[in-house]
C-alpha cells in the first residue's frame, strides 16, 4: 500500500516517523483494523513494508517509532481533492508527531533518573558491600516504595556475581533476590560501561519491559548494578487511545512495544542469523519467530 503522506521527527537517540493511509480505492471501501486494503490478515502489512523502505536509508542504532493513520480517520475526511486531502493529513501528522513521541521519552528520561539515585545511594553500597550475607528487608522495602512511586514493574540491586541481593519484589512469590543475571545484556554493559538499557522479556515474569541499569561504584571499584525495570502498557494504551499506529523497533527492525498487540517480536524483514542468534542469546525475545 502507498503511504501519502510522511512526517519525521528525531530526539536524541530516537527516530520517530508518522505516515499516513490513503483511502482504499473504490467508492465506500474503508479499510478495518485487521485488514489490509479490506482483506483479512496481518494489520499493516503494506505499511510495514512502505515504513521499512522509506527508513533503510537512516543510520539509526537506537529505537524507530513508525507512526500511521488508521484508514478510518481518511474516511472521514469526506470527499475533498486528494491534494488537499494529503495536505491535511500532513499537517496533522507534524502536529501530532511530537506529542506521540513525548508519550514514550516522557517516561524514558522519568525512570531513567532512579537507577542513576540508586547508584549513589549509601544503603544500596552498603548492602552490596555485604554481598548478600544477610537478608535485605529494610532496602527491600525501601525499592518497594520507589517502585510505587515511580511505577516501576521492578527495581532490584545486583551484585558483581550478578546474582540480584535485593528487590522491590522480595516478599512475592516470583522474587527476583536470588535470581543470577550475570548472562542479562543491560547487566554486562553496565559493568563495563556505567550504564545500559535493553528491551526485552522478563526472566521470571515473561512480561515484556524496558531495563534501565546504572552501575554502583565505591571509591572507583564496581560493587553491582541497580536495575529498574517498567512496562509500557500505559505508553501503548496512550497510542491506542489517540488514534495512531504506533510501534518501536529495535536496531534489528523487530516490533518490542505497538498500539497493535499482534505486531509485537514480529520483525520488519527477515533477520540474519547473527542478529536472530544475538537476541536468542541474550534472551531479549525469548522463544519468539521474528516472523516478518
Amino acid at each position: 500500500m502507498r503511504i501519502s503522506a510522511q512526517a519525521v521527527f528525531a530526539w536524541a537517540d530516537f527516530r520517530i516517523t508518522l505516515a499516513e493511509r490513503p483511502r482504499a480505492k473504490g467508492r465506500g471501501q474503508t479499510p478495518q483494523a485487521g485488514t489490509d486494503s479490506g482483506s483479512p490478515g496481518f494489520a499493516g502489512r503494506g505499511l510495514l513494508r512502505e515504513a521499512v523502505a522509506r527508513l533503510r536509508d537512516g543510520r539509526w542504532v537506537a529505537v524507530v517509532v513508525a507512526l500511521a493513520f488508521l484508514a478510518g480517520v481518511i474516511a472521514i475526511a469526506g470527499r475533498i481533492a486528494s491534494g488537499q486531502a494529503a495536505d491535511n493529513l500532513r499537517e496533522t501528522a507534524l502536529a501530532a508527531l511530537p506529542l506521540a513521541a513525548g508519550t514514550l521519552t516522557g517516561e524514558i528520561e522519568k525512570q531513567r533518573l532512579v537507577p542513576l539515585v540508586l547508584a549513589r545511594d549509601d544503603a544500596v553500597r552498603g548492602a552490596l558491600r555485604r554481598a548478600g550475607k544477610m537478608k535485605e528487608k529494610a532496602l527491600n522495602d525501601k525499592l518497594k516504595s520507589i517502585a510505587g512511586d515511580a511505577s516501576a514493574s521492578a527495581i532490584y540491586i545486583i551484585d558483581t556475581a550478578g546474582i540480584a541481593i535485593s528487590a522491590s519484589n522480595a516478599d512475592e512469590p516470583a522474587s527476583f533476590v536470588g535470581i543470577d543475571y550475570n548472562f542479562r545484556h543491560y547487566f554486562q554493559e553496565a559493568m563495563s560501561k556505567g550504564a545500559a538499557s535493553q528491551y526485552g522479556l522478563g526472566t521470571i515474569s515473561g512480561r515484556p519491559g524496558l531495563y534501565l541499569a546504572s552501575r554502583v561504584d565505591d571509591g572507583g571499584k564496581p560493587l553491582g548494578v541497580a536495575v529498574l525495570k517498567v512496562e509500557l502498557d500505559g505508553v501503548e494504551a496512550n497510542w491506542r487511545s489517540s488514534g495512531f499506529l504506533v510501534f518501536i523497533t529495535d536496531e534489528r527492525g523487530v516490533v518490542l512495544a505497538t498500539s497493535q498487540p499482534d505486531w509485537r517480536f514480529r520483525a520488519l524483514g527477515p533477520l540474519s542469523a547473527e542478529d536472530t542468534a544475538a537476541a536468542h542469546e541474550h534472551l531479549q525475545f525469548g522463544d519468539a519467530g521474528f516472523e516478518p
